[in-house]
């Protein structure tokens, strides 16, 4: 009897193993995806960028607004506070999983095993390289056209304020 209940206690166990076993592989082909393609890099670029962006707008308005000591180390605390929000929530070990989840969901097995033996290779490696200095072009034109679009909008908003208090 207790031979048994062994038995079947250790195919109780073994079963959820084994319907996972399936997904565990899937997760290892997402993540080798995310690695070969070089994501975590991007994040970590993703992130310093914006780091950067921060930092500059705090300085923008500190310059701006003439601010005295006290004031400037307020903002520097808040910046620094933001900053670490921004590594905490978007650090890679944070979004690592819901970046496996979502290639899982977008390719089979198959495609995923094919698309690593692409970017495994050079002519693959070479295609990341290339695009992520595309990405970085991209957001730095598309930053001055953000500086234009926001400089435009800020004129209406003065326009508009001055219209609204005649």
């Amino acid at each position: 009897m207790r031979y048994v209940t062994i038995i079947l206690l250790l195919f109780f166990l073994s079963f959820p193993i084994n319907s996972n076993a399936n997904q565990d592989g899937s997760d290892i082909l997402a993540e080798k995806f995310l690695v070969v393609t070089k994501q975590k890099d991007q994040n970590s670029k993703l992130l310093d960028m914006l780091k950067t962006q921060i930092s500059q707008q705090i300085n923008k308005h500190s310059r701006a607004k003439n601010l005295n000591e006290n004031k400037r180390k307020l903002l520097e605390k808040y910046s620094n506070k933001m900053t670490n929000i921004l590594v905490e929530e978007l650090s890679w070990e944070k979004i690592k999983g819901n970046h496996v989840k979502i290639i899982k969901s977008i390719y089979s097995d198959e495609e995923l095993r094919s698309l690593i033996q692409f970017f495994e290779s050079e002519l693959g490696q070479l295609y990341i390289n290339k695009q992520q200095i595309a990405m970085q072009k991209l957001g730095e034109s598309s930053q001055i056209f953000m500086q234009n679009v926001m400089r435009r909008i800020q004129a209406l908003e003065q326009e508009m304020k001055s219209e609204f208090d005649k």
